[in-house]
């Protein structure tokens, strides 16, 4: 979800995982140059920096402000904070058909709620400035341009269920990088993979791993690079 908030304040900290044989789940959101992403945009001041492992489901923060200045926004309503906030989404219903189409929306929904009792409950603590005299979440310091009141802000902030088969996320569950592929292994000749998802030395979601097996990828189809840096034989 993607939330805008208007007041001046410090940072705490907080998180993102997903799950999965490999195993795999949806992310609940993507980083914002893949356009599936949770945010929070605040103005105030806050220490770049980016942290995992907080309240379930969003368990990650990454600060995207740099981004506002790519922004059109009027001078009055621009924020002072973007934040990425992420988290798996693991299914609560059997996948359907595609002929299902009211499961994106579905989702969708899910998520949106989710993500309004998260920031409710949980929001504070990671922002103690957007926090109510109850302690609960101030929604007030969303920005919205509509100036709605209280929680009907969240409306104009920006949230996706990634519920696409592709956009499945594979894990890196116990005993599981057995059963990834090399970039050789396809087992077609004029077939080569890349991806986070395949077999290097870090098997695991992130873009060193992406980047290894793009480096694997070419050497696979034509020699080059011969040493991908920081890769062993595993």
């Amino acid at each position: 979800f993607c939330v805008a908030i208007s007041r001046q304040q410090e940072a705490a900290t907080f998180g993102y995982s997903r799950t999965g044989s490999p195993e795999n789940c949806y992310a609940r959101r993507k980083p914002i140059w893949e356009l599936h992403a949770s945010f929070i945009s605040i103005p105030g001041r806050l220490i770049p920096s980016s942290h995992g492992n907080y309240t379930l489901p969003y368990d990650t923060w990454a600060d995207m402000t740099h981004l506002l200045d790519r922004e059109q926004w009027p001078a009055a309503k621009r924020p002072k904070n973007l934040a990425y906030v992420c988290g798996d989404l693991l299914d609560d219903e059997p996948v359907p058909p595609r002929s299902d189409h009211g499961y994106p929306e579905r989702q969708r929904n899910r998520v949106g709620q989710e993500s309004r009792d998260w920031l409710e409950s949980a929001g504070p603590a990671l922002w103690p400035g957007a926090a109510a005299p109850n302690g609960r979440f101030d929604w007030q310091v969303l920005v919205d341009p509509e100036e709605r009141q209280g929680e009907a802000r969240f409306a104009a902030q920006y949230w996706r269920a990634t519920v696409n088969p592709s956009e499945r996320y594979v894990l890196s569950a116990a005993g599981t990088a057995r059963y990834r592929l090399r970039a050789g292994d396809s087992g077609f000749e004029n077939l080569v993979l890349a991806g986070d998802w395949t077999r290097t030395i870090v098997n695991a979601g992130c873009i060193e791993a992406a980047t290894m097996s793009g480096m694997h990828a070419s050497r696979a189809i034509c020699g080059r690079p011969a040493t991908v840096i920081g890769d062993v034989e595993d």
